[in-house]
């Protein structure tokens, strides 16, 4: 049975994650209005020129996969215009934006500038690069990647983050991206509402999307395939914590 694949999604009217793949030479615009945005070089490269401000980023990214190293970003923000134009024979960049209340310039986050942790051990571990760190300038939004091996957990212990109950948990919305490779594989998503809850699995495939506000989550790769995400998370303020199901705070 064959698959209609949508290139977005949007959790309420606070977050959204959009994907698009562009030939070289072609190109499109964004009008941020209200929200701020970070452009995620998936693979290719591409060049980003802001009208307003005259500023441009050119030939920026150069990933072939995914999995191919660490990428590059540009952080859009709101009232602004943006040209991005692809440079190389296939680019596929992930919009990711929420709303905003502060006017600033754009900037580009270099590779060098990604925070890369390896969390987990044994059959949960995995690599988490966090693209918008504290140190980077938004009002909402924060945006990474994770990488895992194949047959392994991901995001797990599974956690929440879906209350405002500071320092303990903090309630952000979160939207997910996948790609898997080779592209034939899948993946998992196990959810509950609390502990006592049932739990209830949902399949993943190559280039879904996944939204997520409420309850415990976490996702388990198929054998012999190699599992990425794309996630963004948006809330009140940029305080994320996330809540770990007590049942497995010994994993941590």
């Amino acid at each position: 049975m064959s698959k209609t694949l949508p290139s977005s999604l949007e959790l309420g009217s606070n977050l959204a994650v959009e994907v698009r793949t562009l030939e070289e030479g072609h190109h499109f615009t964004i009008e941020t209005g209200p929200s701020e945005y970070v452009i995620v070089i998936l693979t290719g490269t591409c060049s980003v020129k802001i009208e307003s401000s005259e500023q441009m980023f050119d030939h920026l990214g150069g990933r072939t996969s995914v999995f191919d190293g660490v990428t590059t970003s540009v952080y859009l923000p709101k009232s602004c215009q943006a040209y991005i134009e692809a440079n190389s024979s296939t680019t596929s960049v992930a919009l990711v934006s929420a709303h905003a209340h502060t006017e600033r310039e754009a900037y580009v986050i270099m590779p060098n500038e990604v925070r890369i942790e390896h969390r987990g051990q044994a059959s949960w571990q995995r690599e988490v690069h966090t693209i918008i760190t504290d140190s980077h300038k938004t009002d909402a939004l924060i945006v990474g990647e994770t990488f895992s091996t194949t047959g392994v957990w991901s995001a797990y212990p599974p956690h929440r983050h879906d209350l405002d109950q500071l320092p303990n948990e903090s309630n952000h919305d979160e939207i997910f991206y996948f790609r898997i490779e080779p592209d034939t594989g899948f993946a998992v998503q196990v959810s509950y509402e609390t502990a006592a809850s049932p739990k209830q699995a949902s399949i993943i495939q190559h280039e879904d999307f996944l939204s997520v506000n409420e309850g415990y989550h976490s996702f388990v790769a198929a054998a012999g395939h190699k599992f990425y995400y794309l996630w963004a998370l948006a809330g009140k303020n940029r305080n994320f914590v996330m809540h770990v199901d007590e049942q497995y705070d010994w994993l941590e």
